[in-house]
């Protein structure tokens, strides 16, 4: 049976003599492997088989793996290869995106992914902005976003964020969670309900930006329980991120290493 995806690569790796494994990101299926056979026999680059290369991929589906009988590239993105910080944040974004993928579909997320890498690539905006973005914008399609702007129970100002509830005022936070600024919050509301590239629009002071995006990630790493390797990688170039460490309340259950 034939059938056309399209995917973009996240990994690519020798299988047997001549041929390559990828793995895609689809929006129909999810993460998928496919297998392209003969094309290392080429001394010449084939682009579709590239990481973070977007494509249409016209595929043989039999009892096994599924072939590909052919590949049109829709984006490459280009840029990302031109920066090392880019390219490892783009990496870092895949691994999350793929974490969740599984075999389901998701149009959404690929989405998101798409348009993350299509900025990093473009420079123009800030990695970092893209980075918190990204990870809030993971967490509501997920399901563990800290909505709402004010504190979740009573609707007073939020100043705590705790992973496991969300955003909360001092009273029912009881000094526990992460401390997070009217600017911070601000942030994260604007984040979570603007639309398209408009919600990339917000601007902070570079301290604050690195504690928020510290957050964002201390956020996912909670609730996927894994650490990326990606991760730490791309933070060998982001001095001021590693610098920054969130503030906490007085109880020590506010540690992103512990649920509660």
């Amino acid at each position: 049976m034939n059938k056309t995806i399209r995917g973009l690569v996240l990994k690519s790796a020798p299988f047997k003599e001549n041929d390559l494994l990828l793995t895609i990101l689809t929006s129909e299926q999810g993460k998928m492997n496919v297998l392209c056979r003969g094309v290392r026999r080429s001394k010449k680059t084939v682009l579709y088989t590239q990481p973070f290369v977007y494509s249409e991929f016209d595929l043989f589906c039999g009892k096994g793996l599924a072939v590909v009988d052919g590949a049109e590239v829709c984006e490459a993105f280009y840029g990302l290869r031109e920066d090392i910080v880019c390219l490892a944040l783009a990496q870092y974004l895949c691994d999350v995106a793929a974490f969740a993928a599984g075999g389901r579909g998701n149009a959404a997320m690929l989405r998101l992914l798409l348009n993350s890498l299509s900025l990093l690539a473009e420079k123009k905006t800030d990695p970092t902005v893209i980075k918190i973005v990204f990870e809030l914008r993971y967490a509501l399609l997920e399901g563990f976003a800290p909505v709402g702007g004010t504190c979740c129970v009573c609707g007073q100002d939020a100043v705590f964020w705790q992973f496991a509830n969300g955003l909360l005022c001092e009273r029912c936070a009881g000094g526990s969670g992460y401390r997070v600024s009217a600017a911070v919050v601000a942030a994260i509301e604007h984040v979570l309900t603007a639309s398209g590239r408009r919600m990339y629009a917000f601007r902070m002071n570079p301290e604050a930006l690195a504690y928020l995006s510290r957050l964002t990630q201390e956020n996912i790493r909670y609730h996927l329980e894994y650490d990326f390797a990606s991760l730490k990688y791309y933070q060998q170039f982001t001095e001021l991120e590693r610098s920054v460490l969130p503030q906490t309340g007085t109880n020590s259950d506010a540690d992103p290493n512990r649920k509660g």
